[in-house]
């Protein structure tokens, strides 16, 4: 497998396939052991989700952040894993994020900012 860094770029000890605990559980990601750096290798994509809550009379969701000043909402967002479909990416993001099962995923659009990502 050619790996992107074979040393940290913070202490330059040996990278290792390491596991971890994260908001989905346990993943394996080429980390240091010595400062605990992680390689995240996470594609550009980044995943919004319209969450329709259909116990709550269609009532969207909306994800609010403490530290954002007055009452400021958002919608549900997160990096899609390297591996997983944007499906896949949004349900477990909503999941980490609020602890709410998905029952269903309909992809809305695809919007490409290439131009933003260099």
């Amino acid at each position: 497998m050619n790996e992107p860094y074979r040393y940290c770029p913070m202490c330059a000890t040996p990278l290792q396939w390491l596991a971890r605990e994260e908001d989905g559980g346990a993943k394996e990601r080429l980390r240091c052991a010595a400062c605990e750096w992680t390689h995240w290798n996470n594609p550009t994509p980044v995943l919004a989700a319209v969450v329709e809550m259909a116990d709550r009379d269609g009532a969207i969701l909306l994800a609010r952040n403490a530290a954002w000043s007055g009452r400021m909402f958002a919608l549900i967002t997160g990096f899609m894993e390297a591996g997983e479909t944007p499906q896949e990416g949004i349900a477990r993001e909503v999941k980490e994020e609020t602890s709410t099962e998905v029952e269903a995923v309909n992809l809305i659009g695809v919007y490409d900012f290439q131009r933003m990502n260099r």
